[in-house]
């Protein structure tokens, strides 16, 4: 069993990391890459045809028979909705798939771990009504949310190797579309985020 599990869940491409003790272990897609945050549903039934990286790597063949919903992470906690076929996907239903997704690759190359809690990452300023829908995206993949941290300073928590050395670091988070800036207090082990914007 992993100490912890932390999930970046992003707008092109979602990621897993798990810990134990001080050796971590990436649970990467079937190429070793980020799992990409797209679902296909088909337009005759309106249900899941792929996700991530099959999604991916046949969306030519899929745009012909399918919707292919990308960047639902912008979308969280709005009231948009996509009519497909005869099912309504709300953002929080299409990221729940992408959880599973997630959930389903640790299973697979984690020799029998299972994903049932992590910490996410989440851009600075994230709402919390968006904060509140992926809770309830990946609760309904079976992943309990047991807290946030924003994504520059998870890059800290990543790179703490390289930067503990230093009292205070300051994080550029480039995003897709996004440019986070985080101030980050390091004293011994322990990581603060002083300010943001």
């Amino acid at each position: 069993m992993k100490d912890f599990y932390g999930i970046d869940f992003g707008t092109t491409n979602s990621a897993v990391v798990g810990r134990l003790r001080k050796n971590m272990k990436k649970y990467g897609d079937k190429t070793g890459q980020p799992f990409p945050s797209l679902v296909a549903i088909s337009h005759a039934t309106g249900k899941v045809q792929a996700i991530g990286r099959e999604v991916w790597d046949h969306r030519l063949e899929l745009v012909e028979s399918c919707e292919i919903l990308s960047s639902a992470k912008m979308y969280l906690g709005t009231d948009k909705v996509w009519r497909i076929g005869p099912e309504t996907w709300t953002p929080e239903r299409v990221v729940t798939e992408i959880f599973k997704g997630l959930y389903s690759q640790v299973g697979r190359l984690g020799g029998g771990e299972s994903l049932d809690t992590a910490v996410v990452a989440i851009p600075v300023g994230f709402a919390p009504e968006k904060r509140r829908a992926l809770r309830k995206a990946a609760s309904d993949a079976n992943i309990e949310i047991k807290g946030f941290v924003s994504e520059p300073t998870a890059a800290v928590f990543r790179n703490f190797d390289e930067v503990h050395q230093w009292p205070t670091v300051v994080v550029f988070d480039w995003g897709g579309g996004t440019l986070d800036i985080s101030v980050v207090s390091i004293r011994g082990n322990i990581i603060e985020e002083i300010a943001s914007v």
